[in-house]
Formats: structure tokens, sequence, C-alpha cells
């Protein structure tokens, strides 16, 4: 009976079956090829609520990640901020460093002009010194006699700026 395949009688739209035992034949048949189908979509059924669940759960990580992307950028961007910001703020202190290292330079240049100033002073006060007391620079015995009346003379005179700068060159010029 398993071999034979049942006849159909087409009475238009509908299918008779042409006896009861073909019929029981044919209902076993159809509950054997049906039933794996039902099984097969309670299976799928079962994958399609497994796999909702699965997505669901990824929807929610992506949009975590998606949030905590968010966040990253902004700490990102803020970092970015406050990095220029202290950049600037480097760059202004180099441009503060070199305006400070340009007016040391200013200062030790006019350092060096105003010694210059007072070695050609202390010459000249020198040489008018050597005028004065009538002595050649290439003199080999200081006149400490005369300095020593030349300073009296000044200090009577009451000019004590002229006595300390003879005194100073007369102290410097290698005479005291």
């Amino acid at each position: 009976m398993l071999g034979r395949v049942p006849h159909f009688a087409s009475v238009g739209p509908r299918v008779r079956l042409r006896s009861n035992h073909v019929a029981a034949e044919q209902i076993r048949v159809c509950a054997q090829t049906t039933l794996p189908a039902l099984k097969s979509s309670w299976i799928h059924a079962d994958h399609n609520i497994s796999h909702r669940k699965q997505i669901e759960s990824l929807m929610a990580k992506l949009n975590d990640s998606k949030k905590n992307e968010r966040t990253l950028r902004a700490s990102l961007d803020e970092t970015t901020r406050k990095c220029d910001d202290w950049r600037q703020k480097a760059e202004e202190v180099e441009q503060v460093a070199k305006r400070a290292q340009a007016l040391q330079n200013t200062i030790d240049h006019l350092e060096n002009r105003l010694e210059i100033a007072n070695v050609e002073k202390l010459d000249a006060q020198e040489e008018l010194f050597n005028v004065q007391a009538r002595k050649s620079p290439f003199d080999i015995d200081p006149p400490k006699l005369r300095l020593s009346t030349i300073l009296e003379r000044d200090a009577k005179v009451n000019n004590p700026g002229r006595l300390c700068a003879l005194v100073l060159c007369w102290q410097t010029s290698g005479m005291g």
C-alpha cells in the first residue's frame, strides 16, 4: 500500500478521492509531510524569536557604542581645544622670552657703551690731571706732592665730585 499512488478524479476545482482506503492513505501521507513542516515552522519561529532578541541586543550595544563614540568625540574636541590653548600660550611665552632676551641684549649693549664712556672719561680726566700737574704719561716717578697740593686746592674750592674722580683716576692709573 505504501507504494501505491492514489488516483484522483477531477471534478472542477475540487479534488475527489476514489476510495476511503485511498483517503486514509492520503491523510497519513499528508500528516507525514505536514507535521515535520509544522515542526520546522515552529523551530523557525523559535529561531526568529531568538534572532529578534539577538538583533535587539546588538542594536542596544550599537546605540551604547554610538553614545560612547559621541562622548569620546566631545572629549577629543575638548582635549584638542585645550591643547591648542596651551600651544598658543607656549608661543606667547616664547615671544615674551624672545622680547626679554632682546631687552637683556639691549641692557648689555648699553652697559658696554657706558663702560666705554666711563673709560674714555677716566682717560680724559687722567689726561687733564697730567696737564694740570705738568706730568708726562711716560714719567717714572709719580708726583705725589703735587697731587696732594692739587687735591687740597680742589677740596678748598669745594668740588668733591672732581676730587673723587681725580682720586679714582689716580688709583686706577697705578699712581696710588
